[in-house]
């Protein structure tokens, strides 16, 4: 919720004085090298949920769009398999865009048959049906507070 596809799936490396991202989806030496005839997409929507920027979407909406523009790249070889890694609200976007997909195959041809993995990272699967976004926050600090025992290393 408000992250950039640019830095989410990434991660600063190097030293203080030169701090370089390293994309684990596009270092050459990274996912590429392991699955090297893999066509990476990212897609990537207006997520801020807080200050002056903020905006409301639905999930299903964002699917939409997801799928439109999956297809738009998937027209000469719509049976190819899928992994959708979803983070976050992401994750609620791919859910949608696969039972869409499901549901109407004929507009959303090899789509659902081709996923063949769906991993998810911090995806809000029990929802805020009825919460306001800083009740959603709120009871996202009381459910993850700092345990003062712990040692964290």
């Amino acid at each position: 919720i408000g992250a950039h596809p640019d830095d989410t799936w990434c991660k600063n490396v190097g030293m203080a004085e030169s701090l370089r991202w390293a994309n684990w989806l596009s270092e050459e030496e990274m996912l590429p090298a392991v699955a090297s005839n893999a066509r990476i997409m990212r897609y990537g929507y207006q997520s801020q949920w807080l200050g002056k920027e903020a905006m409301w979407q639905k999930a299903s909406a964002v699917a939409q769009r997801r799928l439109l523009a999956l297809q738009r790249r998937r027209k000469e070889f719509p049976f190819r398999p899928l992994i959708f890694i979803s983070h976050c609200f992401g994750g609620l976007v791919a859910s949608y865009a696969l039972l869409d997909a499901r549901h109407d195959k004929d507009e959303w041809p090899g789509i659902f048959d081709s996923t063949t993995g769906l991993p998810f990272f911090g995806t809000p699967f029990r929802g805020a049906v009825g919460m306001s976004q800083i009740e959603m926050l709120e009871a996202a600090r009381r459910e993850y507070h700092e345990d003062k025992d712990s040692r964290r290393f």
